[in-house]
């Protein structure tokens, strides 16, 4: 089964994530995976891309999530709440978020 899987916000836990997606692939795992990097910062994309934890990446967040089964996220508190506001419309129909975001506590409430 093939997964599309965005990681919005690309720092050490989303790119672990996508080195473990892409680990399982090459270990002829029962799924393939395309991994799209969103990050409002382009070095970090580029370092993902480099290390191989994405694909590729897409600058516009909204056009990043469009097409993916998954969205991992890994933000810094101050954004989290606008973040859902702008993806939770465009999100596909069945898509999964994971959140690795850290201090939730406000989202929650």
């Amino acid at each position: 089964m093939h997964v599309n899987v965005t990681l919005v916000g690309l720092d050490r836990i989303s790119a672990s994530f996508g080195l473990a997606l892409k680990r399982h692939e090459k270990d002829k795992g029962s799924h393939t995976f395309t991994i799209i990097g969103n990050d409002p910062k382009v070095l970090p994309m580029k370092d993902a891309k480099k290390m191989g934890a994405v694909d590729d990446f897409e600058r516009g967040m909204i056009k990043a999530i469009g097409n993916a089964n998954l969205v991992v996220i890994s933000a810094p508190y101050g954004i989290i709440g606008d973040l859902y506001e702008a993806i939770g419309p465009n999100l596909k129909p069945g898509a999964v978020v994971f959140d690795f975001s850290l201090h939730k506590q406000s989202i929650i409430e």
